[in-house]
């Protein structure tokens, strides 16, 4: 099997992130706003600032603008990794220096926390470099430009654990859409 063919982490966990009921077209939206939330940080933290940024994010690329004095070396910045055995991958937005601690960060969008996240910091744990970050932190960007929320994951193992489980019946029961309802 190809690298290009593993399964992904965050494709492991979307049959338990709760977003079977939302139309659509509202997920696509969603999708859309975190990917360019995503872009607009990449390019002010490569060094061009914050120029050009559609009105919708300015309150999500703000907030992070926030954050962004905690954060000190960045190690890697949207790095893609592969685990061989399992034929997994997963790709972080960021892991840097946060307050003198190497920390995985992930810049998120939503409107809430979802409860997944914590199994997402597993899952990132699963497939990079055995130590290479010492805790897991999800940045939760106000639409408002506010204060961002932060989630902070401090044991690693225990985030890998729950991700282990999804993994596990990922494969069982939804890989290649074998999951069959009874009603």
């Amino acid at each position: 099997m190809e690298e290009k063919d593993y399964t992904r982490v965050t494709s492991v966990l979307a049959p338990f992130a709760g977003y079977g009921n939302i139309p659509k077209e509202i997920l696509d939206k969603a999708a859309d706003r975190g990917t360019r939330a995503h872009a607009a940080i990449n390019t002010y933290l490569s060094g061009f600032g914050s120029w050009g940024v559609d009105t919708d994010i300015e309150g999500y690329i703000k907030s992070a603008e926030v954050f962004f004095p905690r954060l000190g070396r960045v190690i890697h910045h949207e790095e893609r990794f592969f685990n061989h055995d399992l034929e997994l991958t997963g790709q972080c937005d960021m892991i840097a220096e946060v307050d003198g601690i190497i920390t995985l960060i992930d810049w998120k969008t939503s409107s809430k926390p979802n409860p997944t996240w914590e199994a997402q910091a597993g899952g990132y744990v699963t497939v990079a470099p055995k130590g290479i970050f010492k805790r897991a932190m999800f940045v939760k960007l106000s639409k408002d430009g506010k204060d961002a929320e932060i989630f902070e994951y401090k044991d690693l193992e225990y985030c890998r654990s729950h991700f282990c489980d999804c993994f596990v019946l990922y494969k069982k029961y939804f890989k290649n859409n074998k999951l069959e309802i009874f009603e």
